[in-house]
């Protein structure tokens, strides 16, 4: 197993190709800037209205041609060994996690191809595309991204996390996360939620879960931006991984409850204490008092 020379050259192949796609988008976006000046520099009516519609498109353009040029980057010759992992996690990951995961645990997955996930590392965040390029390229509206819940998991593995389809790319990321609040919770049943900063919330960030091939560069992204690199982990330890993390969820609950009883013996022994001593200073008050008398 691995890779054959047939792959190989059926690489090359898709390679050319995506070159080729690459100049047809680069000269789509020169076209689109060349509009929006003309616009610009002319008195034709309502050119508001135009200049706004003529730079979205530029802003269309662009994306499409990073998309091109990210595939590129990313972009292998297949593995059959690694086709074979991907193929397998399709087919029982979902299970797997509506079997792991309990009900009484809100966890939200979001998947994303590799290219994504390394900007969605860089930023800290996960956040709706038009927030983050000015334009929709998903489901998703103004603060709001897709998730699925366990019971929904398979439109995240089978859709969005890139195991199959286009093995020339290696395959993409599951982020698992926590939603904000109760609101949020039942906002996420409905496969939306608000967006979701791992720089002000890191503890809303669970897993990010990747294939054994994305293992180190997806660690890697995660060190240069300062997100904690044992929060990565490939599909086949995120039932251990999961357990740790429910056990350790138990000992932070127990320790803040323990923290809280302390804490309300302490306030109760200082009430006693502040009562026996307000207790003294009116006696003393009223022996003085009698004293005053006598």
């Amino acid at each position: 197993m691995g890779t054959r020379i047939s792959d190989i050259e059926s690489f090359e192949k898709k390679k050319a190709i995506l070159i080729k796609n690459r100049e047809l988008a680069e000269q789509r976006l020169l076209s689109a800037i060349g509009k929006y000046k003309k616009i610009e520099e002319s008195d034709v009516d309502r050119k508001e209205d135009r200049l706004r519609i003529a730079k979205s498109t530029i802003v269309t353009k662009k994306y499409v041609l990073q998309q091109i040029n990210e595939q590129i980057e990313f972009s292998r010759p297949e593995n059959e060994e690694d086709i074979a992992y991907r193929q397998r996690q399709y087919d029982k990951f979902p299970n797997l996690i509506k079997t792991i995961v309990p009900d009484d645990v809100p966890l939200r997955f979001h998947g994303c191809p590799i290219n994504v996930a390394q900007h969605i590392l860089e930023d800290g965040e996960i956040s709706s595309s038009v927030d983050r390029l000015g334009i929709s390229t998903s489901y998703d509206t103004e603060d709001q991204v897709s998730v699925t819940t366990k019971y929904t998991i398979e439109t995240t593995v089978r859709g969005y996390a890139g195991l199959v389809g286009n093995f020339n790319m290696p395959a993409g990321c599951i982020f698992v996360v926590l939603p904000r609040d109760e609101i949020d919770a039942k906002s996420g049943d409905s496969m939306l939620m608000n967006n979701i900063s791992f720089r002000q919330s890191p503890e809303r960030l669970v897993a990010v879960i990747t294939s054994l091939e994305n293992l180190q560069r997806v660690s890697q992204w995660a060190q240069e931006n300062d997100i904690d690199i044992s929060k990565i982990c490939e599909y086949d330890e995120f039932q251990n991984f999961l357990e740790k993390y429910i056990e350790d969820q138990k000992g932070k609950n127990n320790k803040l409850l323990a923290s809280a009883v302390k804490a309300t013996e302490e306030s109760t022994k200082m009430g006693n204490i502040n009562q026996q001593a307000l207790q003294i200073k009116n006696n003393q008050v009223k022996d003085n008092q009698n004293d005053f008398k006598r």
